[in-house]
């Protein structure tokens, strides 16, 4: 089935940088290679549209199987493309009947599905459905963060051995690292194991988008990196010797691991993975238990934090008897907020973003929180979006904030930071521009954490942040 859809897109124009990535795909396509492509594009940039101009203006005859990692972004491009566009397209998610899938694959030219479903449905199908050409949306998401021989997540391998297909695959992240296990354990860039699974890769980076006649910097918004410093000497002498304890757990872990020969004295970032290494369990153990108490003393209110500590023989009930219930790093939110009319405040823990609704209601705002409860994610956001009856705040949680855009909000404050570049420039990216603030308690390894979290972001993704 082909749908003329001509006469629909002539008002689209397109951007110099836009057809500077298409013509290259047409190039690759007229090759007949059957070269995959991964194309690098920050986020804000137009991949949705891409992806449309790719289906309707420029590939208008290949039979095209578009893959999204999440529901929710499945829902908002299929509305994208029928309701924004008038296009016509099949699509395949958790809730489509299983009656109906298999003729939603064959008879339209356009189908849109999530990895799981389709899966799920080429499994259990006796005949053979082709597609000319796969486009993965967010494409870096396939690859595992700590990977043994498969280094693809189920049901990539399935699905890409069962098609055969042209591959396109977009992504604003392709310059992050994941830690590969064999004989030894080392860190690997994502992009290399992309390419030794798609084989002959074409890869359009931004720096070949930015370079020669393109107007990309006119669309590309700037990002401000700000961090505010938070001083308690309590919260700062129980971080003293936490990281005493964490780096000598991790300096027993690398002695192991040297002398059974996993790392090497040429292995980098060896705090990276030390948490990866198969060495006694006792002392991993030991490290993961201490690394997890001090991601709960950066994202969790000391109420819910201080229990934990009275499993650690090292403090003694006195020193945790010290530590105040009260946050300071909450306390501290309203003067981050200022005058700003739509904040973002993204948290790691459910609870702590209940208490800061509660604490930011009660002093005047109008709240807004999303986690991984909640159904309706879009109806919240839209909530958010309208509100104009003074400052408003939305509070979201690291599952809840997946898949989300929120142009309309110009500040963010970041309550408790992971050590993942790629996940943390995407959340920062939620907004169009504006300022990305991280709390930090001052001389802490969570100082230290943040500002080599900025230090790696502007490094890798220098084209959209301003670090001040």
């Amino acid at each position: 089935m082909v749908f003329d859809i001509s006469e629909q897109i002539t008002f689209i124009q397109e951007r110099k940088y836009q057809k500077k990535i298409l013509t290259i795909l047409k190039n690759v396509y007229h090759e007949q290679t059957n070269s995959p492509v991964l194309v690098e594009l920050d986020c804000g940039l137009g991949k949705r549209i891409l992806s449309y101009l790719i289906v309707s203006r420029y590939f208008p005859n290949l039979r095209t199987l578009i893959l999204l990692q999440a529901t929710s972004s499945l829902s908002e491009t299929v509305d994208f493309f029928c309701n924004k566009y008038k296009m016509e397209v099949g699509y395949l998610g958790s809730s489509t009947p299983p009656y109906k899938r298999i003729s939603i694959l064959k008879n339209y030219r356009v189908v849109l599905a999530t990895p799981q479903t389709l899966s799920n449905t080429i499994k259990k199908s006796t005949e053979i459905i082709n597609f000319d050409l796969i486009l993965i949306n967010e494409v870096d998401k396939i690859i595992r963060r700590t990977a043994t021989r498969r280094t693809l997540i189920y049901p990539y391998p399935t699905i890409l051995s069962y098609f055969g297909s042209w591959i396109i695959g977009l992504s604003g992240t392709l310059r992050d690292s994941h830690v590969i296990i064999t004989d030894t354990v080392r860190l690997k860039p994502e992009l290399q194991t992309l390419a030794e699974n798609l084989l002959d890769v074409r890869i359009i980076t931004m720096d070949e988008i930015m370079s020669g006649d393109s107007d990309l910097n006119d669309y590309v918004e700037y990002t401000s990196l700000k961090g505010h410093s938070i001083e308690d000497p309590v919260i700062y002498a129980l971080f003293t010797k936490l990281d005493d304890l964490v780096k000598e757990y991790r300096k027993k872990i690398l002695d192991e691991a040297r002398k059974e020969g996993l790392i090497t004295k040429d292995t980098k970032n060896l705090a990276l993975i030390a948490g990866q290494l198969p060495v006694d369990s006792e002392i991993k153990g030991k490290y993961d238990s201490l690394l997890m108490m001090r991601k709960y003393i950066t994202g969790m209110l000391p109420v819910k934090f201080k229990p934990f500590l009275h499993r650690f023989p090292e403090f003694s009930k006195e020193e945790i008897n010290e530590i105040s219930n009260k946050s300071k790093k909450i306390q501290n939110l309203i003067p981050i907020i200022g005058n700003s009319q739509k904040t973002i405040v993204m948290v790691s823990y459910v609870y702590t973003g209940e208490i800061i609704q509660t604490y930011l209601t009660k002093s005047g705002f109008k709240t807004f929180f999303i986690s991984g409860k909640v159904y309706d994610k879009s109806k919240v956001v839209n909530e958010f979006r309208s509100s104009d009856s003074g400052p408003s705040v939305l509070i979201m949680t690291s599952v809840g904030e997946r898949d989300l855009d929120i142009p309309e909000s110009k500040k963010i404050i970041v309550y408790d930071t992971v050590n993942t570049t790629k996940t943390m420039y995407q959340r920062f990216k939620r907004t169009r521009g504006g300022e990305v603030i991280c709390m930090y308690y001052k001389d802490t390894s969570e100082e230290a954490k943040v500002k080599r979290l900025y230090k790696a972001i502007q490094e890798k993704y220098p084209w959209s942040i301003n670090l001040e």
